[in-house]
């Protein structure tokens, strides 16, 4: 069965000092009234820049969370994420790295904060 869901995400983002992304925290929820939504953040003063249609099917192994997304104006992406912690975030992501490895997964890593500014970028 097809699940079809409509996801508000908000995520906040943290830079080191040459303000590379380390980490992101994500808030979000289904949106099961996405007119009232848009209502909302209109409220808030928010206008909408960026729609990310993705495609999104997750996969859970050895204490990591893979997501697969296909984004309508990027292509295909690979997202791994470590659910327990390894220590700090360089293990972390040094954990995340050795899975991709395990996995013989060839990848090219993505130094952009996101898709919506990643879509932003393609269009101009």
């Amino acid at each position: 069965m097809k699940m079809e869901a409509i996801i508000l995400i908000i995520r906040f983002c943290h830079f080191n000092k040459n303000e590379e992304l380390i980490m992101t925290k994500e808030y979000e929820t289904i949106v099961q009234n996405p007119k009232m939504i848009e209502q909302i953040l209109q409220k808030l003063g928010m206008a909408c820049k960026i729609t990310v249609a993705k495609t999104r099917k997750y996969f859970e192994i050895d204490g990591f969370e893979i997501v697969l997304d296909n984004i309508k104006e990027l292509g295909d992406f690979i997202e791994i994420e470590a659910k327990k912690d390894f220590g700090s975030v360089e293990k972390n992501k040094k954990a995340c790295q050795d899975l991709l490895k395990k996995l013989n997964i060839k990848h090219k890593f993505v130094k952009r904060p996101g898709y919506p500014r990643m879509i932003y970028e393609s269009r101009r």
